[in-house]
């Protein structure tokens, strides 16, 4: 999230010295799946149509990737499960074979080797916890139970399924959202040079008085909404639907990434934070002709945040509180050096 909120004020052209601005582009590939930096502009000679085509399909490469990883935890899970059925069945022979010659009753015995019928396979179904949660049984007194307690269900291992599909989720959100809405963002706002025609504001190679520009940004926009409102409104449903259930293993393994760490009363402090990220984006991509008010205007946002953590017990851990302050306040100190510096270099140029 820091390094988010430093590939942000990157954006805003505030004239940054050459040693200083080159931490925002790494700070923007460290934490996004972005490779947008002046070598890959010489190198690849892509448009701002290009990049922002790119990390769409960053989504479909992880989406393909994880296929796999899926595939490497099932054949990991099925040899654990296999050996695991063989060692029961050599223990449950033995034991029954001590017991014949002890003379003692095998009958309990003998049904649960009679159940271990044929080894698993393969394509046998893993047990979900979700669908086992609506199993019901008659108990002895007649009444209609659930069949397996909350522990139970709370403790059984999540599917291969469950880690993939998680891995997948956590990595679109953190690693392509931020770019993937930024980007979309900045195809909305051009500028016209006279006589010669109007451009897109941060890639003057892209001409926007062409229908083709026009057609793209529709595109690009239509997916952003469904990217980068989307993806937050699945998360949203799914914890509010499995909100008894985010102790369990299988929701830790889906979504875990977005509430573990916060105290259970700000179990959905993660959103505050996407809407912290899309305000700062919002600012910074609208205004990129106002670069001083885009930025004391983003000072404002993170001040507000700031208090925000400061009014209530956002972590579990106090630590990570302390930490969640000082990406803050270090986050404070730069956006206000920025605008200092961005200050101080217009009063220069008026006075001259």
């Amino acid at each position: 999230s820091h390094f988010h909120m430093l590939s942000v004020v990157g954006t805003i052209n505030l004239g940054w010295p050459r040693a200083v601005g080159i931490i925002f582009p790494i700070a923007r590939i460290v934490s996004t799946s972005s490779t947008k930096t002046f070598a890959t502009d010489c190198i690849s000679k892509w448009t701002h149509i290009q990049y922002t085509s790119y990390y769409f399909g960053t989504i479909g490469i992880f989406a393909a990737a994880s296929v796999p990883y899926y595939l490497y935890l099932r054949v990991r899970r099925y040899k654990a499960v296999r050996e695991e059925w063989y060692s029961k069945k050599r223990d449950l022979e033995a034991e029954y074979i001590s017991a014949r010659r002890e003379g003692e009753n095998v009958d309990r015995v003998r049904r649960q080797l009679e159940r271990m019928k044929r080894p698993p396979e393969f394509t046998d179904p893993a047990q979900d916890a979700y669908a086992l949660d609506m199993d019901t049984v008659v108990d002895d007194d007649g009444y209609i139970v659930q069949e397996w307690t909350d522990e139970e269900l709370a403790e059984l291992e999540p599917t291969s399924y469950d880690v993939a599909f998680g891995a997948f989720i956590a990595l679109s959100l953190y690693l392509c959202w931020l770019p993937i809405v930024t980007n979309s963002l900045q195809m909305i706002r051009s500028t016209t040079l006279k006589d010669i025609g109007s451009f897109l504001y941060v890639d003057y190679n892209i001409q926007t008085d062409v229908g083709a520009y026009s057609r793209s940004m529709a595109t690009f926009l239509v997916f952003g909404v469904i990217i980068g409102a989307g993806l937050p409104y699945y998360l949203f449903k799914a914890l509010k639907t499995h909100s008894s259930q985010l102790h369990w293993s299988k929701t830790k393994a889906r979504y875990g990434f977005f509430y573990i760490g916060f105290s259970e009363e700000r179990c959905y402090w993660e959103f505050v934070v996407l809407i912290r990220k899309l305000l700062l984006v919002l600012t910074s991509s609208l205004l990129p002709d106002a670069p001083l008010l885009a930025i004391y205007i983003s000072i404002g946002i993170l001040q507000g945040f700031l208090a925000l953590v400061f009014l209530l017990k956002v972590y579990e851990n106090e630590q990570h509180q302390k930490v969640e302050v000082a990406s803050l306040v270090t986050a404070l100190i730069t956006y206000n050096c920025g605008a200092l510096m961005a200050t101080v270099k217009r009063d220069a140029t008026s006075s001259l």
